[in-house]
């Protein structure tokens, strides 16, 4: 792995660590149930345990880490992936960064009620998250796990590039 890959890799380590460090400094501030879920309204209808609430969201992003991080190592289309590996190295770190802040804008609004716009900065994130996929979907290869994966797709080599062109198009408008 070179230099450059390895800072995106301990960039994202850094902001799953993050993630654990701001549990533990809002577990004190926090009540013993906080609010996991809201409606489309905006109005809280689930809540958790702090265990639950405070860590499982950490737990679950640096799963996800981990199984974008050794994804490429069973797919049969593995020899793939060099060609397209700073592409992936960037959806996998902006998946990772936007979970994360999904993750803090929500602790944020529990503990400061109605001063966070939790919902206008989460649409945003998820905003970003969509041009940034949108953006690189034209530089992925044939693969098993990442892009549009269609029967044409997988079994046609210029169905792929096409496709994951018009993603590209589409994807950054």
């Amino acid at each position: 792995m070179s230099t450059r890959a390895n800072k995106w890799e301990y960039l994202q380590l850094g902001v799953i660590a993050a993630m654990f460090v701001w549990a533990a400094v809002k577990w004190p501030s926090l009540p013993d149930r906080i609010p996991v879920h809201w409606n489309a309204a905006g109005v809280v209808d689930g809540y958790a345990g702090k265990f639950v609430g405070l860590l499982l969201p950490p737990v679950v992003t640096f799963a996800v880490y981990l199984m974008l991080r050794y994804i490429p190592r069973i797919d049969p289309a593995r020899a793939n992936y060099p060609t397209f590996a700073g592409t992936y190295l960037l959806v996998r770190t902006a998946l990772v960064v936007s979970m994360a802040f999904s993750y803090m804008v929500a602790i944020l609004a529990i503990g400061n009620q109605g001063v966070v716009p939790k919902d206008r900065l989460e649409i945003g994130a998820v905003a970003v998250l969509f041009v940034i996929l949108g953006g690189t979907m034209g530089k992925f290869r044939p693969n098993w796990f990442v892009g549009i994966r269609t029967p044409w797709t997988l079994s046609s080599k210029v169905s792929w590039v096409k496709t994951h062109w018009a993603g590209d198009v589409l994807g950054s408008l």
